[in-house]
């Protein structure tokens, strides 16, 4: 009897054995799947990259192992980004609602940062193609569902969501309703130390001072944009860095609007020397910006001398940058380099500098 009972104990741990090795091979295949697909769209395969992930999903989608449950997950959510990149949106917007629907239940922190991840991402998809009202409503489903999860990831999502609405919202022209989203996100994760979550905040806090901008609220816009530098200019993020430099232009900017010309040249002048060394492309763009500016607010001073040296020192720095949006800086500052020189008799010269223009941007 004790031979049988043995020999029965046996069999079971080895069977046992057998389907926790099966198990984990399983488990590792579908790893290797989903690495394999991921690392086919790092290269920008996209097209290989969805072949593998449907292969995954078609293979494991009635898993019942958690740890295959998830990269089934991650393929979904992974198969409609790169969808996204192709620039097939609405099919991308189908892919992040089916794993939506699939997973919307469950309590596995790691998909429900898939589902999360995925509801986000579809209402920046409705975005692209134009469908702001339903990119709102998105966001709010994502906020509703989620505000309260206490998952860091989660959040980073819910946070991108608000600050989404209130960007589409002022989009609109509903500019007070925009502020008011805006400061509900800046209230709820302002002590975050997530500095994905802070780079939401520190966007909305900028976007907050445009709004104010845009309703012709000039102090309030400055008084925001000097609470955002005051608190994160000396952040090391580079997003962060970007919304810094975009508040110290949009404080000069708008100092201009309330005719304060020299205050303004005096703004943009700090940004100029605190980012002239800068490789970050946001701040270049912000220094361009305040370069214009400088020259434009020097001629509105009449000091048309200074406007045209103002501008030629920004030709001078980025004439040769690939970015476009610095290009239309450039341009901008040799029309305006031409019109200084025009309204200082300096027709001829006036004529160089616009053949110059012609020359470098006509094709």
């Amino acid at each position: 009897m004790k031979k049988i009972l043995f020999l029965f104990s046996t069999i079971i741990f080895l069977m046992t054995n057998l389907y926790a090795d099966k198990t984990y091979q399983q488990e590792q295949l579908a790893i290797a799947m989903y690495s394999k697909g991921y690392d086919l769209g790092e290269i920008d395969k996209y097209k290989e990259a969805i072949v593998v992930f449907d292969k995954l999903i078609a293979k494991f989608k009635n898993s019942k192992n958690e740890k295959i449950r998830e990269q089934v997950a991650f393929a979904m959510y992974s198969k409609a980004y790169d969808l996204g990149e192709l620039s097939k949106y609405k099919e991308a917007i189908r892919a992040y609602d089916k794993l939506v629907e699939k997973f919307k239940n469950s309590k596995n922190d790691e998909i429900v940062e898939q589902v999360a991840m995925a509801m986000y991402s579809k209402a920046y998809n409705l975005g692209e193609l134009g469908k702001n009202k339903e990119s709102i409503e998105a966001c709010d489903k994502l906020i509703e569902k989620y505000k309260n999860y206490q998952n860091e990831v989660v959040q980073g999502e819910v946070a991108k969501a608000i600050y989404s609405k209130g960007y589409d919202i002022g989009n609109f022209g509903k500019h007070e309703e925009a502020i008011e989203v805006y400061d509900g996100l800046i209230a709820k994760f302002k002590n975050s130390q997530n500095e994905k979550i802070q780079e939401q905040v520190v966007m909305a806090m900028y976007s907050k001072s445009y709004e104010f901008g845009e309703l012709g609220k000039h102090k309030e816009a400055i008084e925001v944009c000097d609470e955002l530098i005051a608190l994160y200019k000396d952040h090391q993020n580079e997003t962060i860095q970007g919304e810094v430099a975009k508040a110290i232009c949009n404080k000069g900017y708008e100092l201009g609007e309330l005719g304060k010309y020299k205050e303004s040249i005096k703004v943009y002048d700090e940004l100029m020397a605190m980012s002239k060394d800068s490789q970050n492309e946001v701040v270049q763009e912000q220094v361009a910006m305040a370069m214009y500016n400088r020259g434009y607010d020097f001629g509105e001073l009449g000091k048309k001398k200074e406007a045209i040296k103002a501008y030629d020192e920004l030709i001078e720095k980025f004439q040769y940058h690939k970015n476009s949006a610095i290009q239309e800086q450039v341009a901008k500052a040799i029309n305006s380099k031409g019109y200084e020189l025009g309204e200082l008799g300096n027709h001829k010269e006036a004529v160089k500098t616009y053949d110059g223009l012609i020359e470098k941007f006509k094709d």
